[in-house]
């Protein structure tokens, strides 16, 4: 067996090992909620007195080109363009970027190209086995657009007081 071929099969076998992992967690929560008897802690009575998120602040091209210059060297293969050209071309990219999520972010649309990730398996810690899925975390990169949309998200969340700490 090829080496490409053992490598295919091992993403394979991680990614099931994942998306099981996700479907366990999802099926656990699910029973202890339907057998918890407490009431949830957000209801639309306890919540009145919360601000309301209305529409999100529009992305400057200055805090495009900022973000872009922060991006680290690596790409993802999901990249349409590599981490490298958009940094180099910044003055030229950020405007556009800027009218692309501002039309996003006022239409409510998130691109469909988005809604999928390169997930990269990580070890947790050196020395531990690199056969056994369960000693990996899955790692994708954000977007650009997932990043400007977080940063107007956590103040409106942080603020409502209703966010554990944890």
């Amino acid at each position: 067996m090829s080496g490409r071929m053992k490598l295919d099969i091992y993403v394979v076998s991680s990614a099931k090992f994942f998306m099981d992992r996700l479907k366990r967690i999802a099926v656990e929560i699910s029973q202890r909620l339907s057998a918890s008897s407490l009431q949830p802690v957000w209801s639309p009575v306890t919540s009145a007195h919360l601000p309301v998120l209305q529409d999100f602040e529009q992305v400057t091209t200055d805090e495009i080109a900022k973000l872009i210059r922060q991006l680290p060297p690596k790409s993802s293969p999901m990249d349409c363009l590599p981490t490298f050209l958009l940094k180099t071309t910044v003055d030229v990219m950020a405007p556009a970027l800027a009218r692309l999520v501002n039309l996003s972010f006022s239409m409510g649309v998130f691109p469909s190209s988005y809604k999928l990730g390169h997930v990269t398996p990580i070890l947790k810690k050196p020395g531990l086995c690199s056969t056994d899925p369960a000693n990996y975390r899955p790692v994708t990169n954000l977007a650009i657009l997932e990043k400007l949309a977080l940063h107007r998200v956590r103040p409106h969340v942080l603020s409502s007081g209703r966010l554990n700490s944890y």
